[in-house]
């Protein structure tokens, strides 16, 4: 049975240059975010992340609601709130988010979901989905924690090229026994069905 809550969290996970703030942006502006570079709207947030009381960082984060069709009634629509939340790559080198005496230790308390971005093209960014997976699955707090695979950047590779990377994606996350895969692009459709299956997993009990 779906959950009754109304508010989720996600960790937006991923290596520099992966396609986090884009994704991001894409999600909180409803479209392509390279038609018009700018800062998100009012729901957007910056909470600040820090290491033994000093600031370490800011982690952007961003708020939507979003219309969820009602199970038991196909005319009616229940408002989910979905909050996502960069991860700055040094906190997961670091280890700092999930030292529990880390005052950042709240972001994996409330964490509902964790969201892995990468490019399958670039080893550097699928060995950093690994180790972070790692890092996730080893920490007692976030262990039972649903995760999403999300391959970016699916636009920008030569179309030959896209089963050999699709294939590539699958087989990470085979690995690494997640169940949600999903390829994304600047395609706004491929956004919303990516955020779709996001919620849904938030949602299982």
């Amino acid at each position: 049975m779906p959950s009754t809550r109304k508010t989720f969290n996600c960790l937006v996970v991923g290596a520099s240059g992966s396609g986090k703030s884009c994704f991001m942006d894409a999600f909180i502006m409803g479209k392509n975010p390279n038609e018009e570079r700018k800062e998100p709207n009012s729901a957007g947030i910056s909470p600040q992340l820090s290491r033994g009381g000093t600031r370490l960082t800011e982690a952007r984060s961003v708020v939507k609601a979003l219309k969820e069709k009602d199970p038991n009634n196909k005319d009616q629509y229940n408002i989910k709130y979905l909050t996502m939340t960069e991860v700055p790559e040094e906190l997961i080198t670091s280890g700092v988010l999930f030292d529990r005496a880390s005052e950042n230790a709240s972001l994996l308390n409330k964490c509902d979901a964790v969201i892995y971005i990468f490019e399958s093209n670039d080893s550097e960014q699928v060995d950093f989905v690994k180790k972070a997976n790692e890092k996730f699955r080893e920490t007692t707090i976030s262990r039972f924690v649903p995760s999403i695979l999300l391959q970016s950047k699916m636009d920008l590779q030569m179309p030959e090229s896209g089963s050999n990377r699709s294939m590539m994606g699958q087989t990470l996350a085979s690995e690494l026994n997640i169940k949600v895969y999903k390829e994304i692009s600047a395609v706004q459709s491929e956004i919303t069905e990516a955020v779709d299956s996001i919620l849904m997993t938030c949602n299982e009990p």
